[in-house]
């Protein structure tokens, strides 16, 4: 029996017309999909400033980045094919006897080559296939991508972190090789070294059977588990997993660029494909970062290190912020106990406690923020703690006298100095500011 002769009109209907939303979809995913690697690049420099950045942060940043662009590149090529689709569909229409052989006037020979490989319903027929199946398989991908990185999580959590402590898994290199990893078992790897084979004896089977639903229920993949097989079953699965893994490699490369981990790979990737120029990546002495001026921020932004209010400056006094980064507490503790300075607000009971532990706070800062201006280092900074006021992120801040400054170019150097794991004192750069007095 023809399984299709079971299929209600009404559900015919449907799959004959669902190009119109498969195009809707398509549109607005691929719109929001432009956004996300942005959206995810400014949340991962907002989390190396207020927290240790860790193997569950690096697994969620890039694969979720990672999955973005592996669906922005699954819906693009629905949308590409539906347009082909239409653009075929549109000829059809037009000229619905397809060639006329006669008015062409090639030769017999000609026509007997073409006429039998080429048919306009046909072709049409089998690109709707493809985009009926491009569109599935991004929706797919997504259930069992974000399956996937949750069973990551739970793996990290509840087996590595409790049973094998340590900094050699709690570190990004280690969510790197888990988001690599991941791209292979997209190439369906793991379904024939080791699911095939348990699935092909009855008694391992009952066995894994149980152990198989909860890891379907883990990773999702129990709401589009029917489809599977069916697009398995009909398809070559080498095929399907090619095609996965496609995607999932392509996504990886673009994901690089996106991550700023092109050192890191040792992936020469270039920003502009069209752009030849060998010296757009200048050291750092003579970079200008826009992110160093208050009055090239928006809200939307983040600072990562420091900045001052413009690169134009007048005036007799110069206004420096530097963020408050996770990376100074341990040295501010270690500093506080040298000064017998209390942190926490609650344990001054008098205002003359608060005044003096507030003074002791500020020698802490002066002792671990170094600047210089000109290669002069300043003495004396008197440090407050506020928020940013364009970007509201915390930290500190101060005036720096420049009075007696010349008009013409100037340089602000600052450091931060921490004590080591080996408790000795080591300065880290924070960064270095050209301005220009009037």
């Amino acid at each position: 029996m023809n399984p299709n002769n079971n299929i209600p009109q009404w559900l015919k209907n449907t799959e004959q017309n669902s190009w119109q939303i498969e195009l809707l979809i398509s549109g607005g995913m691929i719109f929001t999909l432009l956004k996300i690697p942005e959206y995810f690049i400014n949340k991962i420099q907002g989390t190396f400033i207020t927290v240790e950045f860790t193997t569950s942060h690096a697994v969620v940043f890039f694969g979720g980045i990672t999955l973005s662009r592996a669906l922005l590149i699954g819906f693009s090529v629905n949308l590409l094919l539906r347009a082909l689709w239409l653009a075929f569909l549109g000829i059809h229409f037009a000229y619905p006897n397809g060639v006329d052989y006669e008015r062409l006037g090639y030769s017999k020979y000609f026509e007997k080559k073409f006429r039998p490989k080429y048919n306009l319903v046909d072709r049409i027929l089998s690109i709707e296939k493809y985009c009926s199946l491009a569109f599935s398989i991004s929706i797919i991908m997504t259930l069992g991508t974000i399956g996937g990185l949750l069973n990551v999580f739970l793996l990290y959590y509840f087996i590595f972190e409790p049973f094998f402590p340590g900094d050699w898994i709690d570190n990004p290199e280690v969510g790197y090789a888990i988001g690599f990893l991941l791209i292979f078992i997209s190439a369906g790897l793991l379904d024939r070294i080791f699911f095939k084979w348990l699935k092909r004896f009855e008694t391992i089977q009952r066995i894994y059977y149980p152990i198989s639903r909860l890891l379907a229920f883990l990773n999702f993949t129990w709401i589009s588990k029917y489809e599977w097989k069916t697009l398995i079953s009909n398809s070559k699965r080498w095929k399907v997993h090619s095609v996965f893994f496609l995607y999932f490699f392509l996504a990886f490369l673009i994901s690089v660029k996106d991550y700023g981990m092109e050192s890191f790979f040792s992936i020469p990737i270039k920003t502009h494909f069209f752009d030849e120029r060998e010296f757009t990546n200048p050291t750092t002495l003579l970079q200008m970062q826009n992110d160093e001026y208050d009055e090239y921020l928006s809200e939307d932004d983040l600072l990562d290190a420091a900045s001052i209010p413009t690169e134009i400056v007048k005036g007799s006094y110069l206004p420096f912020f530097i963020v408050y980064n996770d990376i100074f507490d341990s040295t501010f503790i270690k500093f506080a106990k040298r000064d017998s300075v209390k942190l926490l607000w609650n344990e001054l009971q008098r205002n003359t406690e608060r005044d003096s532990n507030s003074v002791k706070f500020n020698k802490i800062l002066s002792d671990c923020f170094y600047v210089e201006l000109n290669k002069q280092k300043i003495e004396d900074l008197r440090w407050y703690y506020r928020e940013h006021p364009v970007t509201n992120q915390l930290g500190y801040h101060t005036k720096i006298d420049i009075d007696t400054l010349p008009r013409g170019e100037h340089e602000l150097l600052a450091k931060f100095i921490y004590l080591n794991n080996k408790m000795e004192l080591d300065t880290g750069h924070l960064r270095k500011i050209p301005f220009w007095k009037e």
